[in-house]
């Protein structure tokens, strides 16, 4: 049987009391692109600082790949969802994504020739080779969150977690993003923190919510009265039978 992207075993976890998460058991198969959705507080950020391994478990384990957090750290790209940039500083869109390839070693001396080869594909992955010597700071929301995409692919991730990759930004800069990942998703296993619970039911095989506790769900069979149980507030549905028969959205009534 081929080892899962991500194991999680009885885990829970707290700051103080009370828990913030409790009992969790999650498997993400190779190659599966799933997201987490849930209330805020309820324990999303909590869940993917587990899962890079900037907490440890009060109780349980993890394993990604079939090694500890700490063996796999190489393989996991990560994508923040407040950048510790200074917009205004002024870094080129090819220094940027370069900070991926700080992971695991000191920040001194020049970037050898592989790490600039690195970052001059992860740009090309995500269309951005002709902006590489841009400024970051004059670039739209939408290149900008693109670029971040690619500091995250530079090291050749297996696993990609994303943390509400889309918020602030357009609708159509939205769709764009979600093309981005669509293609993305082929090569590597990916997560995805997400409040835009239309995307979900479109894209997305797999919902992760989390309040406190966590639970699955095909995309297929979420519904209105499981997020009402996770959201604390009652949900509609609204379909799209005519654009595609499993296709919907939820919104709070």
């Amino acid at each position: 049987m081929e080892t899962p992207a991500i194991q999680i075993d009885n885990l829970s976890f707290r700051y103080d009391e009370p828990l913030v998460l409790e009992d969790v058991n999650l498997c993400l198969h190779r190659g599966e692109f799933a997201c987490i959705v849930g209330p805020n507080g309820g324990g999303k950020t909590t869940l993917l600082k587990l899962l890079l391994g900037l907490l440890e478990p009060t109780r349980g384990t993890i394993q990604i790949f079939g090694a500890s957090v700490a063996s796999a750290r190489g393989q996991i790209g990560y994508m923040p969802q407040h950048a510790a940039l200074d917009r205004q500083f002024p870094v080129s869109v090819l220094d940027v994504v370069l900070l991926g390839r700080l992971t695991g070693r000191l920040a001194i001396g020049p970037y050898r020739k592989a790490d600039r080869a690195a970052a001059h594909a992860a740009l090309d992955s995500v269309g951005l080779t002709s902006l590489a010597q841009r400024p970051f700071s004059d670039l739209s929301g939408g290149q900008r969150q693109r670029v971040l995409i690619a500091r995250a692919l530079v090291c050749n991730p297996r696993l990609l977690l994303l943390d509400e990759p889309t918020a602030n930004l357009d609708r159509i800069v939205q769709d764009d993003f979600y093309a981005l990942v669509r293609e993305l998703k082929r090569d590597i296993s990916i997560v995805m923190v997400s409040h835009d619970l239309g995307f979900v039911s479109k894209e997305v095989e797999r919902v992760i919510c989390v309040n406190r506790e966590v639970h699955e769900h095909p995309t297929r069979e979420l519904t209105g009265d499981a997020l009402a149980h996770i959201y604390g507030t009652e949900m509609r549905m609204i379909r799209h039978d005519q654009e595609q028969p499993h296709r919907h959205e939820q919104e709070p009534a």
